[in-house]
């Protein structure tokens, strides 16, 4: 058995995810967690790119937000990929919780990320 070194392994996968057409921002979030899943054995890593399981929508969009308040908001992920939709959603839940110790963001397929921090 021939062993590859990791880093080519994520060359070839930031290749085959952008020859497969995902926006250039994606690449990077979807190759982590592709990569973090195959480095602990789980069924949810690389071979997701030859089975076609991670192939970008055609019609993906910009994520929107849909719903605000100062605690909480609802993000519309416009078809990109689930993580991305949830680092969007972290994202705004840890700006919230700055500003006022408490943040929860959803997206429109139901993952919820909530942040209680006292200090950041």
């Amino acid at each position: 058995m021939e062993l590859v070194h990791l880093t080519e392994v994520e060359d070839l996968c930031r290749k085959a995810l952008t020859n497969m057409g995902h926006l250039p921002q994606d690449v990077e979030p979807v190759c982590e967690g592709l990569l973090w899943a195959q480095r602990r054995g789980n069924n949810q890593g690389i071979i997701k790119i030859p089975a076609g399981a991670v192939r970008p929508q055609p019609s993906a969009g910009k994520v929107t937000t849909v719903f605000d308040t100062k605690l909480s908001a609802r993000l519309d992920a416009q078809q990109r990929p689930g993580i991305v939709a949830v680092q969007e959603a972290t994202k705004m839940a840890i700006q919230k919780a700055r500003e006022h110790g408490f943040g929860m963001v959803r997206n429109q397929e139901g993952i919820i990320c909530c942040r209680c921090i006292n200090q950041i």
